[in-house]
């Protein structure tokens, strides 16, 4: 499950001065509940379904057996980032003090001991001895501002180019400098791995690879897209300077967006989670008609329209449209895909891809924590609910208009 923690806040309590209790041994020949640590790195994949690179990842262990209940993520801080207002803003996004927030965070209920592991790649030529060392000022922040909130911190592991170790274990026998070797992916023995290559699943994806598929278009894409919507923004504004335009514009949006959305849905690539799919989806919206969609998603009205329009073979095809459309979001107008990741990722959820729905929300949520539909994204996301409910309650695809009712939030 993912998270982004937003803005710093303080921890419960003086974190600088609680105590904690000092883990016990659990190196690679010890066991974190029923796994070792380098294990545990080797199944974190599979459990968020991505490699989670530039990460801070929670594991809940369950009381009694000590096995996995559960994973939360978030990006790892800037380097010259505070570590304790970092930790601290962890520890409230994890394990909120009002019952009223659990809502807002997804976390996980009853978390009572945890295991907490940072993932950070090397810079170049930069063995992971270093990075052990960069990191550990945060690894001992995190520890204390999850015990200050009641969480028996079991361990905390750091994983880097291959290689896992404890930050805390002293003993170089068991947890040499430069870490263990976790098993290179498809090669893990670990019971969870092989029960996810048993039941058909793709060894994950680095999450910085699957980013790549939101990633603005490169030129010479980009300076034909960035005059569009340079053009698209100065025709918005004039229009809503005579309020005799301004409702035939939503009319407009919801027309154009329709149209786009029986065009992708019309013309299924023959790959879905390939860069094959995204360039066939790329060239089915032309400059002008994604900027003058994009602009028109800006308005809320137009966006409550946009996230009714799911069912069937629409939710993919709206998924494919919002990605396409957040390539196009380029240079100065990079800003204005957080309502299209927001979408991409609540389409994503409704067909059951939580993966893409977790990379969706979280680059939004990146761009502004606060944004609220990409929040409720996350929510829904983390805490595992189903989505055949909603869509038995949702309104028919769209036809007409494409207005409908039961609008979600924007």
């Amino acid at each position: 499950m993912d998270f982004d923690p937003s803005t710093p806040a303080p921890a419960a309590g003086n974190t600088e001065e609680a105590g904690h209790r000092i883990p016990d041994h659990i190196g690679s020949g010890g066991r974190t509940g029923l796994l070792t640590l380098p294990q545990l790195a080797e199944v974190l994949p599979y459990l968020l379904g991505f490699f989670p690179d530039d990460s801070v990842v929670l594991v809940r262990t369950a009381s009694g057996d000590g096995g996995i209940a559960g994973a939360l993520r978030a990006d790892l801080p800037p380097e010259d980032a505070e570590p304790h207002f970092f930790a601290a803003a962890f520890a409230e996004s994890v394990l909120p003090e009002e019952a009223g927030t659990e809502a807002l965070t997804g976390r996980l209920p009853e978390i009572e001991s945890a295991v907490l592991l940072l993932c950070r790649d090397p810079g170049k030529d930069e063995p992971p001895r270093a990075v052990r060392r960069r990191l550990r000022p945060l690894a001992e922040a995190l520890r204390r501002a999850c015990e200050a909130r009641g969480v028996a911190v079991a361990e905390v592991g750091g994983v880097s180019a291959g290689r896992c170790w404890s930050f805390f274990c002293p003993l170089p026998d068991c947890c040499p400098p430069d870490g263990n070797r976790v098993a290179h992916p498809g090669t893990s023995t670990s019971p969870i791995a092989a029960a996810a290559v048993y039941e058909g699943y793709r060894v994950p994806e680095r999450r910085s690879r699957l980013e790549l598929r939101f990633a603005p278009l490169a030129a010479p894409a980009l300076e034909a897209q960035e005059a569009a919507l340079r053009k698209a923004g100065a025709d918005r504004s004039a229009a809503a300077a005579d309020r005799s335009h301004s409702e035939g514009g939503g009319v407009e949006s919801v027309g154009l967006g329709l149209r786009l959305l029986h065009r992708f849905v019309a013309s299924p690539p023959k790959a879905l989670a390939d860069d094959r799919a995204d360039a066939h989806d790329d060239v089915l919206v032309a400059p002008d008609e994604a900027a003058r969609l994009i602009v028109g998603l800006q308005n809320e009205p137009m966006r409550r329209c946009a996230a009714d329009w799911v069912g069937g073979s629409i939710t993919l095809g709206a998924g494919r449209l919002w990605r396409a459309l957040a390539r196009r979001c380029v240079g100065p107008y990079a800003h204005l895909a957080v309502p299209l990741l927001a979408l991409a990722g609540w389409t994503s959820w409704l067909s059951g891809d939580l993966t893409g729905s977790r990379i969706a929300s979280s680059l939004a949520l990146r761009r502004d924590p606060g944004y609220p539909f990409a929040v409720l994204v996350h929510q829904v996301c983390n805490r595992g609910l189903d989505p055949a409910p909603f869509l038995r309650s949702w309104p028919q695809p769209p036809h007409g208009d494409g207005t409908g009712g039961g609008a979600a939030p924007p």
